[in-house]
């Protein structure tokens, strides 16, 4: 009886795991779309450093 409860309450407890894991992970889409977010971050940050760089190096005197 000990044995079957055992098995039962790891058996639940695995079931839960998948069920959980099946309902909270990110499908394929929502991955690239994280994806697609991230490179345009990058972008957009590569951007304004290299519009800073040019401003900084546009500002000193040419003699």
């Amino acid at each position: 009886m000990v044995k079957e409860t055992i098995f039962l309450c790891a058996l639940y407890l695995i079931a839960g795991f998948a069920m959980g894991f099946a309902v909270f992970s990110p499908g394929k889409e929502h991955v690239n779309e994280l994806k697609a977010k991230a490179a345009v971050a990058v972008y957009e940050g590569r951007a304004v450093c290299e519009k800073a760089l040019d401003q900084w190096v546009c500002s000193i005197p040419k003699d």
